[in-house]
């Protein structure tokens, strides 16, 4: 069962005029996971959106079970935690990676087990979308990382990003999604939304 699709099906009806991506919400996840209790202060922080979108969002997980009150913060409730941890297997946050060939700033996401040779083109175009100015779609097979619209291994253009991702632990099956631009939060929430939109596509 794709627990995510569920939640973000249910997400969509109720969240009204809310400005809010997938991305902000997976982030206020691994905030509530990570530490005891997610302030309102810390997701303004963190997810760079205003007082009124952090209060907002906060309410509109409280009515999905996702988050629940603990000493002027939040935590993950029963059900939140069983999210989040279906993500965490399901994504890799890489980050930003030591390459400008791309765009200034490049944000990397692994999405594990995807098993499925990717439409970079689709991919590429969904990162656009989402903010982006530019795109790198990678996959794994046959224990190289390859360029999938032409089959042609990444370690013939760039040997260094190849070893950073191998070093990463990317596995056969694997599909990698970088996104570039010139701002840097950019580049990660389009990195993020992609995979996230990706995720909801499958199973």
């Amino acid at each position: 069962m794709n627990i995510w699709r569920d939640f973000i099906q249910r997400f969509n009806i109720v969240k009204g005029r809310l400005d809010i991506t997938p991305a902000h919400i997976y982030l206020t996840l691994k905030l509530a996971a990570l530490k005891e209790g997610v302030s309102r202060y810390i997701m303004i922080t963190n997810l760079r959106i205003s007082e009124a979108k952090a209060k907002t969002l906060q309410r509109k997980l409280k009515e999905l079970n996702i988050l629940k009150p603990l000493r002027g913060g939040h935590i993950l409730t029963e059900y939140g935690n069983k999210l989040f941890n279906y993500l965490s297997h399901k994504l890799v946050d890489i980050g930003y990676i030591p390459t400008k060939d791309i765009s200034r700033y490049c944000y990397a996401i692994l999405l594990k087990k995807y098993n499925r040779v990717p439409n970079a083109v689709l991919i590429r175009d969904t990162i656009i979308r989402f903010g982006g100015s530019a795109g790198l779609i990678l996959y794994k097979i046959d224990s190289k990382i390859i360029f999938p619209e032409s089959g042609e291994p990444l370690s013939t253009y760039d040997d260094e990003l190849n070893s950073y991702l191998l070093r990463k632990g990317v596995e056969d099956g694997d599909l990698i999604l970088i996104a570039g631009s010139s701002d840097e939060y950019t580049s990660k929430l389009a990195a993020l939304n992609t995979a996230l939109s990706i995720l909801e596509e499958i199973e």
